[in-house]
């Protein structure tokens, strides 16, 4: 018999959330960069839903492109963040 502890954990609901942003100083773009035909992101968003434990996978970053990859993979995007504040 589950213990009721367990139980509940099961019955959560589970996000991942991904950062990408879209500029780096090391590798500039490196989130959209393909690697064996496919962007970076999309083997984190893979590995995401993949998971038995995790129920939604969003991607939250302040770049466009970024954004529809991660649509195209099967991740949600939430509206652009604003990264630092322009004076």
């Amino acid at each position: 018999m589950m213990n009721l502890k367990k139980a509940n954990l099961l019955n959560k609901k589970i996000s991942a959330i991904i950062p990408a942003r879209g500029g780096s100083k090391g590798i500039p773009r490196k989130n959209i960069k393909l690697l064996k035909d496919h962007p970076l992101l999309a083997y984190t968003i893979a590995a995401c839903k993949m998971s038995k434990n995790i129920d939604r996978v969003i991607v939250s970053t302040e770049d466009e492109e970024i954004a529809s990859i991660a649509l195209r993979y099967g991740a949600a995007c939430g509206p652009l963040r604003l990264c630092g504040i322009q004076r």
